[in-house]
């Protein structure tokens, strides 16, 4: 999801945080395109990251690709799949367009999850919590259906199975 000026910067960000928590880091981009490094990085992951940065970079990099498919085996075999910002935009069906001619319309993500729409760094809207709450129901009805699931920064949602728990700093 980075362009090619912030990428080493995103990379050693998530190298530094996961290996602060243990784990030994595979950290795979794409210098021109998907790459045999990529799919290699992907042999038998635990966990698989998408970072942040753009969100339609990252969605026209991994729609329809070889690593996109196997991601979705890994992940559909029991591997954990996280996204942080516009990584955990992508994870779902559908996504806010950010930028113009027409900002927070839906278009096409990744997927593999359905029934929202995810907003990150959701504690910078508007405030106080009123303002807040109404602009998110009258958001959701033009959505078909689908719920806006607002993550403050610094906070995860954790869905192991049916069950949901809220970490870190804020609320979802």
């Amino acid at each position: 999801a980075s362009t090619p000026a912030t990428l080493p910067a995103t990379a050693a960000l998530a190298r530094n945080y996961w290996t602060s928590l243990g784990a030994e880091v595979t950290v795979a981009v794409p210098a021109h395109g998907l790459s045999a490094q990529m799919v290699s990085a992907l042999a038998e992951p635990d966990i698989i990251v998408l970072t942040g940065g753009i969100p339609g970079r990252l969605v026209r990099t991994l729609a329809a690709s070889p690593v996109w498919e196997r991601v979705l085996d890994l992940w559909r075999d029991g591997a954990v799949l996280s996204g942080s910002s516009a990584g955990a935009i992508a994870m779902f069906a559908w996504r806010l367009a950010l930028r113009a001619p027409h900002p927070l319309r839906l278009v096409p993500a990744l997927g593999p999850l359905r029934d929202y729409v995810c907003v990150p760094h959701f504690d910078r809207f508007v405030r106080p919590l009123p303002l807040l709450h109404a602009w998110v129901r009258r958001t959701e009805r033009g959505f078909g259906g689908l719920g806006l699931l607002g993550v403050d920064e610094l906070t995860a949602l954790v869905v192991d199975g049916s069950r949901c728990h809220v970490r870190g700093r804020g609320s979802v």
